[in-house]
């Protein structure tokens, strides 16, 4: 009998010290962009038609509250700043275990990049916004290479317990938000000199991680019997860049997937180079406007099909 009631007085502590590390975590953590993922969480089960997955090329380039209004739609910008194509998978997956959409559109402006991931800073907002579960687990083991430097997104008191000077009453709050992923902008950049547009038959190679993972998403969307739509917005990039995101065509049609890259659908959509962008990289409230209403009519046709 002691033994039963010691048994229960340690599960009991265990039970409370997890309870309070958690609520500590939770109120000490950096909420940045918490405001845009976390929510994704409070949608009903089979309420998403559409997967927005992507980096801040797709926060500030696609308005779900557009595609509602004009096509019916109701899509979530699953989405975060510097997110290349591997942390883009594991957030896919996520959604795709929270959600049963009938497409994924797949932002592959992450092939420019030979980096697998941002960095702890962004890499801390992916993750943390990130309810726990096995595709967590697997996301830390594989984009954190260094064992040790794991446990602080396996706990993130371990990086944010001094945050406790700067906390305001905000951090004591559910984090909300009613955008649906998107942070779309008002701002119009001042744009000196608009960019060579290469021609489609231009490529670079992808740099391999990027490729991989654009790979992996692809066949885990597939699997599942989620259609797959391939994007690119609009912006300033050199030709390399644009190169390399050319080459992302002969993955689409090694996969039987369509592919949009937009700066080939400029007068299409009636970009303008001087109204459209907040900065070098992303587009504002107009050019978000046109890239969705562009992507939405795409997208159509590919859920009455379904």
């Amino acid at each position: 009998m002691n033994s039963i009631r010691r048994l229960l007085g340690i599960l009991c502590f265990l039970s409370g010290l997890a309870a309070l590390v958690g609520t500590l975590t939770y109120v000490t953590r950096d909420k940045t962009d918490g405001a845009l993922f976390r929510p994704f969480y409070d949608a009903p089960a089979g309420s998403i038609d559409v997967i927005f997955a992507g980096s801040s090329h797709t926060m500030c380039a696609v308005d779900p509250a557009v595609l509602a209004e004009q096509f019916g739609v109701s899509a979530y910008d699953c989405a975060s700043p510097a997110m290349p194509p591997a942390p883009i998978y594991y957030l896919t997956a996520e959604a795709l275990r929270v959600q049963s959409p009938k497409a994924v559109a797949l932002d592959v402006s992450g092939a420019m990049y030979e980096i697998k991931t941002g960095g702890p800073e962004f890499l801390h907002v992916q993750l943390d916004n990130m309810k726990w579960s096995v595709i967590k687990i697997r996301a830390i083991r594989d984009l954190i290479e260094d064992p040790d430097d794991r446990w602080e997104y396996y706990f993130p008191l371990i990086r944010f317990h001094d945050r406790w000077k700067t906390l305001t009453p905000e951090d004591f709050e559910p984090v909300r938000g009613n955008t649906r992923g998107a942070r779309i902008r008002d701002s119009v950049f001042q744009v000196t000199e608009t960019p060579e547009i290469v021609p489609p038959s231009y490529t670079v190679p992808i740099p391999a991680d990027a490729e991989a993972y654009i790979r992996k998403t692809i066949e885990l969307c597939q699997s599942k019997g989620v259609k797959v739509l391939l994007f690119n917005t609009p912006d300033l990039a050199g030709a390399l860049f644009q190169g390399r995101r050319n080459a992302v065509s002969a993955l689409a049609e090694e996969y039987g997937v369509p592919y949009v890259n937009l700066m080939y659908h400029l007068d299409e959509m009636g970009f303008d180079w001087e109204t459209d962008l907040f900065d070098e990289g992303h587009c504002n409230r107009a050019g978000a406007e046109k890239v969705t209403v562009y992507l939405g009519r795409c997208l159509a046709g590919m859920l009455e099909a379904s």
